[in-house]
């Protein structure tokens, strides 16, 4: 009976791992975003709007307890902290899904971006280093995950209209191959934080002694220009 149970808890455990997850996202003048687990689905946006409910009569408000003050947020990351650390996480994300066979799906792949502005000089040079960064990704992507026909569409607009983006592009994958990415980023992604967090915490301390010495010099100024007033006014 113990070997029965083991056996079935196994099989199960296998199918689990078998299972395929999936996501499929459409942008452009609205946000639609799906999950799939296996044959069924989810719609995470837009949300459904759910009927109303009568709202309770009001309570008698109770005296506000006394708030604490609001502790101040921690300083983010900028692009100086994190662009050292793209190149890092790009080949290992690349090694992540050479493990995985090409069993990941990408399906559909379709991306349209219409790069708009005043300027036709610096519409056009965007427009050619987008067109030369999508002949770079895209090769080794479909050399790296499964993905029938995609289409990319690159347009630009000189008339001083906004950069548009629209598209849907959706993934699915297996469990165990989500298991064996996840694997393989966690020791690379730990170590491009941890060097993040080194940057920001000098570039803060920089920033802090250039203040501190801004404001000694302003004070210094100051000081200098009472005194000079001072003997001014005995003269």
């Amino acid at each position: 009976m113990g070997l029965w149970i083991l056996g079935i808890l196994l099989l199960l455990l296998v199918l689990l791992m078998l299972l395929r997850l999936g996501a499929e996202v459409s942008f452009g003048p609205q946000l639609c975003v799906q999950v799939r687990v296996g044959p069924g689905r989810l719609q995470i946006l837009p949300r459904q709007e759910k009927e109303k409910k009568p709202a309770p009569e009001k309570q008698p408000q109770k005296s506000a307890p006394e708030q604490k003050p609001a502790k101040p947020p921690k300083p983010g990351f900028v692009l100086a902290d994190v662009r050292p650390e793209i190149p890092v996480l790009l080949e290992a994300l690349k090694r992540a899904l050479g493990k995985t066979r090409r069993r990941l799906l990408v399906r559909p792949f379709v991306l349209s971006l219409t790069i708009g502005g005043t300027d036709p000089a610096a519409v056009g040079e965007t427009y050619g280093r987008a067109n030369g960064l999508v002949w770079q990704v895209m090769p080794q992507l479909e050399r790296l995950v499964r993905m029938p026909d995609p289409y990319v569409h690159l347009d630009c607009d000189f008339t001083g209209g906004p950069t548009r983006a629209e598209g849907q592009i959706g993934v699915s994958l297996r469990i165990w191959d989500l298991l064996v990415i996840g694997m393989t980023l966690a020791v690379p992604a730990l170590g491009c934080l941890k060097r993040m967090k080194k940057r920001r915490t000098e570039r803060l301390a920089q920033e802090n002694q250039k203040n501190s010495t801004t404001m000694a010099d302003g004070t210094a100024a100051a000081v200098r220009k009472d005194v000079t007033d001072g003997n001014e006014s005995e003269k």
